[in-house]
């Protein structure tokens, strides 16, 4: 692998660290690029170790010599100094109090404001502070500093001018020279005690190479400029061996996803394939994710906050329990994902929002049971969530605690979940884990500040650290570095492109700390006070920018990204001619690597239309197999072979199903009471409706029973009341029919046909008065008997029910839609003469059926026939019987890919003619 040039030139410092100067950088970044650089230089001279030239960090420099006056037993050194996640909780403790929502984003501002006011060297004493500082602000800080005080801490920034007076003491040893390299700002607090700290302190120019290639390129948008800059950046790596790219981008840490997506479509399209592992990739990015957003610690949190759940009534969030049943962070999710899936699936069958732990565990056994596993020394998922339970609930989860504590409760939560599972972690989830355990230790340092706190608290206190913890994963390096605007200050490269400076967001606006007055913010030219600084510090770092490389690059998109508004360049780079792109690539990665997978392989459709034969004698789902294979074999096949039912949608209230079986079991209720119609006729309009009411609110009490805390009692009693009042007309027109008995409600029963045994449920059966048979079944949607006819009968179940209630198919009579909604309540039906207003005689159906009812009944015989024989078959095709069918496939049609039918077809077709002329050849 040919050796990259470092990214930073030695020899522009060369002198300082041959004289033992002390050179002092903004950020590690550049710092380790000059070291790196430095190794480089003296492999060049021969020289095989060398001693590691005074570079530093500005802050670890001053971190240093604190220790060093430690080590001297300095009276002020006996004062901790405090970190960022402690001051952060104290701020937000002081502002919590402030009336807005955002009680962290304030905190943010306050503590910005203090930490301003100290660095320009401005009085911070609450009776010293300027006049115009806002009166809530002096309150916030007067209760900082006294908190400080109570925990004998002080502030970064008061460390450094202990050190500034160390240094003009004498107490510290004064350095001969520190050069500064790299700062585009530094505030009048750091130059003061960096001026005590030197006989000389001076300020590094910014290299002033001239470039060979100097361009401005404008494009689209947004996303079209860094897809060029991609291709640009593959094309300039394969051209040439030795390249050092910069990418800067002013906003990277709001569009990192964006430009990497760009980047990964270029240089690695085939990491887009869902079985590619994780892998370093060939780029490197100087902008982290935070901690908390990475899966394997996004996910931990979540199980941390299983455990705010306060007692055997608590509920979870659905959707939220779903996503940890389905990490691959706990237990060992290979074995277990079998069992996991078939938990979730039925948790969202439930339709509710939230799922109380009782539920949960109940399932989980079921479950269990129904798929034990043959190796019994294996760890079972209702084990985890048993012990869970009994940990969970303990005395110890329900009190307050120091977080060094709840760390140790965390970390047992954990190991009884078996986190982060059995599965190996990859390179960066190991590397996360590492950084989770220094999470951990940081957390444990708020014990001074955060006192004892609740386990709910604690959660989020942790969570919210993890989230300000950047996560940069270890790379090795790379010819392409992507920067942040200021990360690439200082370092040299051989090509380099700045891109997204328009007018808009360069110079930056203004946005001074609203906490303090604007006037003492511009009179101290502190940071983003004014249009004028914001301008002084674009233009530095342009200037830096546009002598950093050979070749040069600056871009811009024409348009916002949604086209409508026009984007012009920024005023500092438009005096750079604006060209077309010198370099363009050869060719689109993500295009040469789908082009790949198509000369990769030979791609052949498979007719799928038919599936093994089904072998067994019981089948699954009554009569609704018949239903799903006339609208849809292969939504049959999924559904009732596959076992892959669409899912519940969860909703607020009582659902349409939940509904549909209050009035069924009303009604069942009702009739099993009354047995016939002379009971009904018999009772006065009081007692009726006595009844009614009281069945009614059985029914709806055994749902509320499932899901307590959805269905409050206005919400049950006013579905109650509806309820009452349908069953109240539709039993108003029961009473006009002839004389009848009901001998069968919501009656289980298993039948043979065709040989095959099914699980049904018939609403209702009436005996008439001349002893045949009228089946019911109650519909509150729509209805139509037109479902009944043609070759695949959409609703097959009361034919279905004609054909095997009675042994005799010509005791049964008729079958009819019992039509119970607000708009439409009436009998819809069939019959073998004159049964009931709304049930029509067969001899006078204009259906296509045939005119007598025997007739009839064979004719369903021969299409359920039909529809059974076709599943048993295995027939799966994709074809939908109608446009009301498809609409409400759901899922189904992601699975069959109906929609890309057309499309599969015709590549399949233009791939058959281009062999064709292959061979022809």
């Amino acid at each position: 692998m040919t050796k990259l040039p470092p990214l930073f030139d030695i020899q522009r410092i060369l002198p300082y660290i041959q004289a033992d100067g002390l050179v002092l950088t903004p950020n590690n970044r550049l710092r380790s690029k000059i070291l790196q650089a430095w190794g480089d230089y003296q492999q060049t001279q021969g020289v095989s170790v060398w001693a590691t030239p005074r570079i530093q960090v500005i802050e670890h420099w001053f971190t240093q010599q604190w220790q060093q006056l430690q080590a001297q037993g300095h009276s002020a050194t006996t004062q901790t100094i405090i970190n960022g996640e402690q001051q952060r909780v104290i701020w937000e403790s002081i502002t919590a109090d402030c009336g807005l929502m955002q009680v962290d984003a304030v905190a943010k501002q306050a503590a910005n404001a203090l930490t301003t006011l100290v660095r320009w060297n401005q009085p911070v004493n609450p009776q010293a502070l300027d006049k115009d500082i806002n009166p809530q602000l002096v309150e916030w800080i007067k209760h900082f500093q006294q908190r400080l005080k109570q925990l004998n801490t002080i502030t970064a920034e008061e460390s450094y001018r202990i050190i500034g007076e160390a240094f003009e003491q004498d107490q510290l040893s004064q350095e001969s020279d520190i050069y500064l390299l790299g700062f585009d700002d530094l505030s009048p607090l750091y130059k003061e005690q960096l001026e005590k700290a030197s006989v000389n302190l001076t300020t590094l120019a910014s290299p002033n190479y001239t470039p060979k290639t100097l361009q401005r390129v404008e494009f689209d948008n947004s996303d079209a400029e860094m897809q060029a800059a991609a291709q640009w950046a593959r094309t300039t790596v394969e051209q040439q061996a030795d390249v050092r790219i910069g990418i800067i981008v002013p906003n990277l840490g709001q569009c990192r996803q964006q430009v990497e997506r760009a980047f990964i479509s270029e240089f690695e399209a085939h990491s887009f394939n869902p079985t590619t592992e994780r892998y370093t990739l060939p780029f490197n990015f100087s902008a982290g994710t935070p901690l908390g957003d990475t899966p394997l610690i996004a996910a931990t949190l979540q199980l941390l906050k299983l455990q705010e759940q306060r007692g055997r009534s608590q509920e979870w969030d659905t959707e939220y329990l779903v996503h940890c049943l389905l990490s691959p962070f706990w237990g060992n999710y290979t074995s277990e994902l079998e069992r996991r899936t078939a938990l979730v699936s039925k948790l969202q069958s439930l339709g509710t929002f939230t799922i109380s732990g009782d539920t949960l565990r109940y399932w989980a056994e079921k479950i269990e049971s129904k798929l034990n596993s043959a190796n019994e020394n294996e760890r079972r998922l209702f084990d985890y969530l048993n012990q869970f339970h009994q940990f969970s609930t303990s005395t110890i989860n329900k009190g307050k605690h120091l977080p060094s504590r709840w760390i140790e409760i965390f970390l047992q939560q954990l190991d009884i979940l078996q986190w982060p599972g059995e599965r190996t972690p990859d390179s960066q989830e190991y590397q996360q884990t590492q950084l989770w355990y220094q999470l951990l230790e940081s957390f444990a340092g708020l014990d001074s500040v955060l006192n004892a706190v609740d386990n709910n608290t604690a959660i989020q206190q942790l969570q919210s650290m993890a989230n300000h913890m950047p996560f940069q994963a270890k790379v090795p390096d790379s010819p392409i570095q992507i920067l942040g605007i200021l990360e690439g200050a200082g370092l040299h490269f051989s090509h380099c492109w700045v891109m997204g400076l328009h007018q808009q967001v360069w110079p930056p606006a203004p946005s001074p700390n609203s906490l303090l007055p604007i006037r003492l913010q511009r009179e101290h030219n502190m940071p983003h006070a004014s249009s004028l600084r914001e301008l002084a510090y674009a233009q530095s770092l342009t200037d830096n920018y546009r002598h950093c490389a050979d070749t040069i690059i600056f871009s811009t998109p024409a348009h916002e990204d949604d086209g409508e508004q026009r984007l012009l360049a920024s005023q500092l780079i438009s005096d750079i001619p604006l060209t077309e792109l010198t370099t363009q690539a050869t060719d689109d990665g993500l295009e040469n690597w789908y082009h790949s997978l198509q000369n990769s392989r030979d791609l052949e459709l498979i007719d799928c239309a038919d599936a093994p034969a089904f072998t067994g004698n019981q089948l699954v789902g009554g009569a609704g197999l018949f239903k799903s294979q006339a609208e849809n074999p292969f939504d049959s096949f999924v559904k009732y072979r596959l076992g892959a039912p669409l899912p519940i949608d969860a909703v607020n209230g009582f659902s349409h199903i939940e509904k549909g079986h209050i009035l069924h079991n009303g009604l069942a209720a009702i009739w099993q009471q009354l047995k016939n119609q002379e009971s009904l006729l018999a009772l006065s309009d009081t007692a009726l409706a006595e009844l009614i009411t009281e069945q009614v609110n059985i029914a709806i009490s055994d749902i509320k029973r499932h899901k307590p805390k959805h269905l409050s009692d206005p919400l049950c009693k006013i579905e109650s009341e509806r309820q009452s009042q349908l069953i109240t007309q539709w039993l108003a027109l029961e009473k006009k029919r002839p004389p009848f008995t009901v001998v069968a409600i919501e009656e289980a029963r298993t039948i043979t046909f065709n040989g095959m045994n099914i699980n049904i449920r018939i609403d209702r059966v009436d005996q008439l008065q001349d002893g045949r048979y009228l089946i019911i079944d109650y519909k509150t949607g729509k209805s139509n008997i037109n479902a009944w006819k043609g070759e695949r009968p959409k609703e097959p179940q009361l034919p279905l029910y004609a054909l095997t209630y009675s042994e005799n198919v010509n005791e049964v009579k008729g079958i009819s839609f019992a039509q119970i909604n607000v708009a439409d309540q009436h009998f819809k039906g069939l019959g073998d003469g004159d049964i009931a207003s709304g049930i029509n005689p067969i001899e006078k159906n204009k259906m296509g059926l045939p005119n007598t009812w025997e007739s009839t009944i064979a004719h369903w015989q021969q299409k359920l026939d039909s529809l059974l024989n076709e599943f048993t078959q295995g027939d799966c095709r994709i074809e939908y019987l109608d446009e009301i069918a498809k609409t409400y496939a759901g899922d189904y049609l992601r699975i069959n890919r109906f929609h890309e039918a057309e499309a599969i077809e015709k590549y399949h077709n233009a791939s058959q003619n281009k062999q064709k002329e292959i061979n022809s050849i």
